[in-house]
């Protein structure tokens, strides 16, 4: 799908929009045409193209258009025969860019937003030829940054050792959607096809409190890296929720000082608050590296319910330790089937529009590398040796060793 720049999704919504009536109803169209539509609309809208001229803006482009939409709008709104134009998906399409990108004024006229005035990505066409597609980025914002538009796959693997690893899942999501949103339903998936796992290895985007008790309650131990420290706590070296000691018996807390909580009550979000007395925060001589709130305050903080917090405490401490690392290398291998994946059947280039098609190609996708894998497992034939190269085969006729 060709990336488009918010002039060129606006004009080729519109676009096809006109192509769609034009070609049912011409008769509508025609009253509309003007000086420019043929330019604008007669073919693909590329802003290369229609802003070549001097003098060209683009903010009058994009108001153009605006005022373009507007009046095919008007005419479908004003034409009681034409009421089913309003449920064609071109038509439908253009009318949520329109909301999306453009704010009605008082004069009758459209103003072209601001940047910074639309839409969060997650709810953004940025295409009307694929609506499902969504812009997001991963990684750090600089050079170790990845950028796309599109969707989401995620692969799982079997890591039994003695058998071939296969793709026992491939869950594909929209591009805005974060890992964590995945863990759960995977699990639910693999369950549904007896392939529940003993132990789910995934990398650090998966785990959250939530996916640490459904595991709990699916019978999954979830192994993957838990971040130890956050908010406040993980910039300033802070004590954080590991540094004190609960005791869900009697339901008090104890500080790292030795003071007692005075109260521990659910919120309704879910977590439990714990609170400690002012009498005791006031004059505790590590209060600097307990709390930076105000001198008459005391500390409070938030925890996740007794299993939850069990098993993150758990897991916090495990994964310092060298079986846990052991563990979890097993995890790296699903580097494989993604590299697989992509240099292959190229998993980040869909051959289809649309979130339900895209994910029927990602399966497809997987079963063709079981395939592979199956074979390659199966087949006893020796393969020939890789030629070597010229520069190899001129150390070793000459005796130049390796370096150490």
């Amino acid at each position: 799908m060709r990336r488009l720049n918010r002039i060129e999704c606006l004009g080729e919504a519109l676009r096809a929009a006109l192509e769609e009536i034009a070609r049912t109803s011409p008769g509508l169209i025609v009253p509309l045409l003007g000086p420019g539509w043929d330019e604008r609309y007669g073919r693909k809208v590329e802003t290369s193209r229609l802003l070549r001229r001097k003098n060209a803006s683009a903010t009058r482009l994009a108001e153009q258009i605006g005022a373009d939409g507007q009046s095919l709008i008007a005419a479908i709104d004003a034409d009681a025969t034409a009421g089913w134009m309003h449920n064609l998906p071109q038509v439908k399409t253009m009318r949520e860019l329109w909301g999306q990108h453009f704010e009605a004024t008082g004069t009758g006229r459209l103003r072209y937003r601001d940047t910074r005035e639309l839409p969060p990505s997650a709810q953004r066409i940025r295409s009307p030829h694929d609506i499902d597609a969504r812009y997001s980025t991963k990684g750090t914002p600089g050079a170790d940054s990845v950028e796309w538009t599109g969707s989401k796959g995620h692969l799982t693997e079997s890591c039994d050792e003695d058998l071939p690893h296969l793709v026992t899942d491939v869950h594909t999501t929209c591009a805005t959607e974060p890992d964590v949103s995945a863990t759960t339903p995977i699990q639910d998936k693999l369950i549904d096809r007896d392939l529940k796992p003993g132990e789910h290895l995934t990398d650090s985007g998966y785990p959250s409190g939530a996916n640490i008790g459904a595991s709990l309650e699916r019978g999954i131990t979830l192994i993957a890296p838990v971040t130890v420290q956050t908010g406040r706590g993980a910039h300033h070296g802070t004590f954080t929720p590991k540094d004190f000691h609960v005791d869900w018996q009697t339901g008090v807390t104890r500080c790292p000082a030795g003071a007692t909580s005075i109260s521990m009550r659910p919120k309704k979000n879910g977590l439990i608050r714990v609170a400690f007395s002012r009498a005791d925060c006031r004059p505790c001589p590590i209060r600097g590296q307990c709390t930076s709130s105000a001198p008459h305050l005391g500390r409070s903080l938030e925890i996740h319910p007794e299993p939850i917090h069990t098993a993150r405490m758990r897991m916090q401490t495990e994964q310092d330790s060298p079986e846990w690392r052991e563990t979890h290398r097993a995890r790296a291998g699903i580097e494989g089937p993604v590299s697989q994946a992509v240099r292959g059947p190229g998993l980040r280039r869909s051959r289809y529009r649309g979130l339900d098609k895209t994910h029927l190609q990602n399966i497809l996708i997987g079963i063709a590398i079981n395939i592979r894998r199956l074979g390659a497992h199966y087949d006893t034939t020796t393969e020939p040796e890789r030629r070597p190269t010229r520069i190899h085969t001129l150390c070793t006729q000459y005796g130049i060793a390796t370096a150490a």
